[in-house]
């Protein structure tokens, strides 16, 4: 691994939160400490050249960012045109979803239900519908208090700059055609699976399912989840590279034991992590451990030498970062990172020691790891976690996941007729 990889994506960070942050006077700062270092430390001027236009072009991607996300609408809008984008995720008389209008931008959608049978027409709704809604248009409002939770920045980051209130059933119209693009296909496997855990499990499992196999918390009890968070397991809710490597693994080694070649299996690996992406909600820590196992898979296929596995994950910080510059606000892709790259940074120290040992560190670098993260978003941390830890991601790994995977086929059902499919696991 070379020493000088981890400056290019501490770079990119820090012009992104430069650009931000609107900081100028220090990115001038900081590229003018560079031009010197250029000028005057002829040993590293390439890598100091080097870090100058990842500097420069993180920072410039910034601000086209910031420049380019803003919204055509004016606000006085009643009615939308558009497509169901994500949800509809129901909480009581309350309906969430996403549209994305015809002017090709995303609207966060809040329908009020007036009756319990009104629940039953949420069925017709799913991703890639086209729906017309009448409503009241509203810009979100900045929190009251500081370090309070700040809705209007979240839905920034999502690139969401309105929210759109339609106070009854009546007052939504959507049709039967929808569109044939693959990724609203796989959205509506996804969501379709997730209304079949929310109709069929009992009210006290339905949430932990629906994290566990689709990373999606909406059927979560709130109580539940901050139970979760106070003892710092919160983790295992959410799908990350334990998942994906335990799918990945019990996939690979069942089509071998079903008669297929390595060679074979591992192009089956390549075609369905994407969808699995997608499936598992395209969180940033699903698209890190799938997107990186892929490159993995794809490079032995080219029969080059092995690669540095820090290497590729800091060049994909910086493609991921390049791509979604917003991702570097998203809680899940700062922990996600900042831990796997903990503990391939500590594997030198962890291939030498036991396995008991070894896993006693792991826990001991994730929890190191992550304790600056969960401090700044959440303000506590749970000194039971690093027992608990030990305890449940072995249960959570081994039991919960591997042993019940093929429920995952039941739930993502190819068949339009999910609903009337019997499974048993």
């Amino acid at each position: 691994m070379s020493k000088n990889i981890i400056y290019y994506p501490v770079t990119a960070i820090v012009a992104l939160i430069l650009s931000f942050q609107h900081v100028t006077v220090a990115a001038v700062t900081i590229a003018t400490a560079f031009l010197l270092g250029i000028i005057f430390f002829k040993k590293i001027r390439i890598i100091v050249a080097l870090l100058l236009i990842v500097f420069i072009l993180f920072f410039l991607r910034a601000e086209w960012t910031e420049h380019t996300n803003v919204s055509t609408f004016k606000g006085d809008e009643s009615i939308l045109h558009g497509i169901i984008h994500d949800g509809p995720y129901r909480d009581g008389n309350q309906v969430q979803l996403e549209l994305k209008s015809n002017r090709d931008e995303k609207i966060a959608v809040t329908l009020f239900l007036d009756e319990y049978k009104d629940t039953f027409s949420l069925a017709n709704f799913s991703p890639g519908v086209q729906c017309t809604l009448e409503g009241k248009m509203i810009r979100p409002s900045p929190p009251n208090n500081f370090y309070a939770f700040h809705y209007a920045d979240y839905l920034k980051y999502k690139y969401i700059h309105w929210t759109f209130e339609v106070s009854s059933m009546d007052d939504i119209h959507c049709n039967e055609n929808k569109t044939r693009h693959i990724f609203y296909i796989i959205k509506k496997w996804r969501h379709d699976g997730i209304q079949w855990i929310d109709t069929t499990f009992p009210s006290s499992l339905k949430g932990i399912a629906a994290a566990l196999i689709f990373g999606e918390r909406h059927l979560l009890d709130a109580d539940t989840e901050s139970h979760y968070q106070k003892l710092g397991l919160i983790h295992l809710l959410a799908v990350s590279g334990l998942h994906v490597g335990l799918i990945s693994t019990t996939i690979y080694y069942g089509l071998i034991r079903l008669g297929l070649t390595r060679e074979v299996s591992e192009w089956v690996l390549v075609f369905m992590l994407p969808v699995y992406i997608l499936t598992a909600g395209a969180a940033p820590s699903v698209i890190r451990a799938s997107s990186v196992l892929l490159i993995f898979l794809l490079w032995r296929k080219t029969g080059l030498a092995r690669c540095d596995p820090f290497s590729v994950l800091a060049f994909f910080i910086m493609f991921l970062l390049f791509l979604h510059p917003y991702y570097i606000f998203h809680v899940g892709f700062q922990l996600s990172f900042l831990i796997s790259g903990s503990l391939l940074l500590s594997w030198p120290l962890l291939k030498s020691k036991r396995k008991r040992e070894a896993s006693l560190l792991v826990t001991f670098i994730a929890q190191i790891a992550a304790l600056p993260v969960v401090l700044y978003h959440f303000y506590e941390f749970s000194f039971l976690s690093f027992i608990l830890n030990l305890l449940f991601i072995p249960f959570i790994s081994f039991f919960c996941i591997t042993f019940h995977f093929p429920l995952i086929y039941c739930v993502i059902d190819f068949s339009p007729y999910i609903y009337n499919t019997n499974c048993t696991v």
